[in-house]
Parts: structure tokens; C-alpha cells; sequence
């Protein structure tokens, strides 16, 4: 895609690919589960806790999504807190990477109730 939402997935791509590498990590001992939402007016789970796919198989989940026009970054956070309630291991504590093609308002609260939450969970900040 020669978009901004390709610019999103090339730089989760180049995450992904840094992480294994860094970690020494193949896709079948992986030990970072990858959960990922898109967003425009809804938001959408592409997949949920995964350990098991590579870089690769990540990101063609992703490219037949396009972009659809549109951001709600307070629905996004909801969908990330869900996510993060849902999927919570304390071996793994939650890392989100938000990244958006386009601008949108969001409420500082919703930020803060995800670290709030994050921390009544178990994870020390």
C-alpha cells in the first residue's frame, strides 16, 4: 500500500521482525503473543493472543485490510483494554503499540484507565 496505513504496517512489520531477531527467537519458540486491532468508526480483531505466527503470516492478515477513512482512538483504547483484560499473563506483561494513519481526539482518561488497569492486574509500573 502507498499509504499512510502502509507506512503502519511496514513499521509493525519491522517491529515484528527486530523483536524475534532480538529475542533469538524462531516462530515456532516465540514467547510474545501478538494481538491486533484496526480501527476507523469501528474497530475490528484481526487476531487475538497469538503465538504461534510468523512476521509474515501477521502481515498478510493485515494487507487486505485498506484503509477505510476515518479514526476513533477512544473505541481503539476500549478494544486495547478489552484485549489486555482478556488476554492478561503475568509472564507477559502488555506492551501497546498505537499506530494510526490519521488524527483523531482521544480523552486522557482512557489512556490513564489502561495503566490503572494494568497495574490492578499485577504489572508494577
Amino acid at each position: 500500500m502507498n499509504n499512510r496505513l502502509g507506512a503502519v504496517y511496514s513499521a509493525l512489520y519491522s517491529f515484528w521482525k527486530a523483536r524475534m531477531a532480538t529475542a533469538g527467537q524462531s516462530s515456532l519458540t516465540r514467547r510474545d503473543s501478538y494481538s491486533i486491532i484496526l480501527h476507523d468508526q469501528v474497530t475490528e480483531t484481526i487476531c487475538s493472543n497469538d503465538l504461534t505466527k510468523s512476521p509474515d503470516e501477521l502481515l498478510e492478515l493485515l494487507l487486505p485490510k485498506g484503509p477505510k477513512g476515518g479514526n476513533s482512538f477512544d473505541r481503539a483504547l476500549k478494544a486495547a483494554e478489552t484485549m489486555m483484560t482478556e488476554c492478561w499473563a503475568d509472564e507477559r506483561p502488555p506492551v501497546i503499540i498505537f499506530l494510526s494513519d490519521g488524527i483523531a481526539a482521544f480523552r486522557d482518561k482512557n489512556v490513564q484507565r489502561l495503566f490503572h488497569l494494568a497495574a490492578q492486574m499485577g504489572l508494577v509500573m
